[in-house]
């Protein structure tokens, strides 16, 4: 089984390459593809035509993480770059166990010089999925093995603990990381392992979940698509935000109206959504404990990632010619 990468273009209403340039009110919108801070110019052979970045981890102010793959059958090989201070080179990897053809899903930032990723080290769909933690130098350590139905991972920066989600659908479950193994929730009733998700008390959503974040609070918010609009078509239907509790025992709503979703973060008190709200599209900060949503740029993102201190987020946009990872402080 492949990696679920849950904000790939190909996997959302078609959005193959968004292109601000071309949208009848990008310019008015965004002024520009410019004006926002710049983070990072990736090569000019990276995320453009066919090859995107889907996934980013903000290590610093000055260092990120960024993850590509190609859409073409010819070239679907996933590379891990590095920007340092503005330099881009691309991650040799030294694995400290065997990983022959791996197949890298979301990454994370756990601290300021690592990133947690979820990689299939057999890409040939034999399931050999685990956690990988992996540094500036490149030196991939393998954790313990994950469910074969384990489709993302997010975490507690500065922790060596963050959640995965994984099931088979219809039913989702999300699941505690801690010291880099999978486990359950301290409270979560009845006990049950890995090996029994069959069972309707495993999941932590009835339905599949699209995305997944995790911050400093404990629990996890997840985005999903309520039962009565699952019969829409994916411009239309409209997605719900949920917050699983520590215990993974209790789960509630608490802001609704999403389409068409390309990338969900925690920042604390609330997360950020990159998505169409009201008719509109952009990025949105969602206040945890009342749902009240608040409009923070308008504009086309392909992804986007949690900064490091919580004030912003980096976002990816293209203009046709160039991609860039830019700055969105979050006010």
């Amino acid at each position: 089984m492949s990696i679920h990468r849950p904000y790939a273009a190909s996997t959302r209403g078609g959005r193959m390459v968004l292109w601000c340039a071309v949208m009848a009110v990008g310019a008015a919108m965004l002024g520009g593809c410019s004006r926002l801070p710049v983070l990072a110019v990736p090569p000019a052979n990276v995320a453009v035509d066919d090859r995107q970045i889907f996934s980013i981890a903000w290590l610093d102010n000055d260092t990120l993480v960024y993850l590509t793959f190609s859409a073409t059958l010819s070239d679907s090989t996933p590379q891990l770059w590095l920007s340092d201070h503005g330099t881009q080179r691309s991650l040799d990897l030294q694995w400290d166990k065997p990983c022959d053809y791996p197949d890298f899903g979301s990454v994370e930032p756990v601290d300021a010089d690592r990133i947690v990723a979820l990689v299939d080290c057999d890409g040939k769909g034999n399931d050999d999925q685990r956690l990988v933690i992996i540094d500036r130098q490149g030196t991939a350590k393998l954790a313990a093995p994950v469910s074969a139905d384990t489709g993302e991972v997010v975490w507690h920066r500065g922790h060596l603990d963050g959640a995965v989600l994984t099931g088979r659908r219809p039913c989702s479950t999300i699941l505690p990381v801690a010291d880099g193994a999978v486990g359950k929730w301290s409270n979560a009733q009845p006990p049950w392992s890995l090996n029994t998700m069959e069972s309707a008390s495993v999941c932590t959503f009835r339905g599949p979940v699209d995305a997944i974040a995790t911050g400093s609070s404990p629990g996890a918010t997840f985005l999903a698509t309520p039962m009565d609009q699952r019969n829409k078509g994916e411009d239309q239907a409209e997605q719900a935000l949920y917050q699983v509790d520590a215990t993974g025992a209790t789960v509630r709503q608490f802001a609704s109206g999403f389409v068409q979703t390309l990338g969900l973060v925690d920042v604390g008190a609330a997360v950020v959504i990159n998505a169409t709200y009201q008719g509109t599209r952009g990025l949105w900060k969602v206040d945890k404990s009342n749902g009240t949503v608040t409009r923070i740029v308008k504009g086309d993102f392909l992804t986007i990632a949690a900064g490091p201190d919580g004030n912003a987020v980096a976002a990816v946009e293209a203009d046709g010619k160039t991609t860039r990872i830019v700055r969105v402080d979050l006010g």
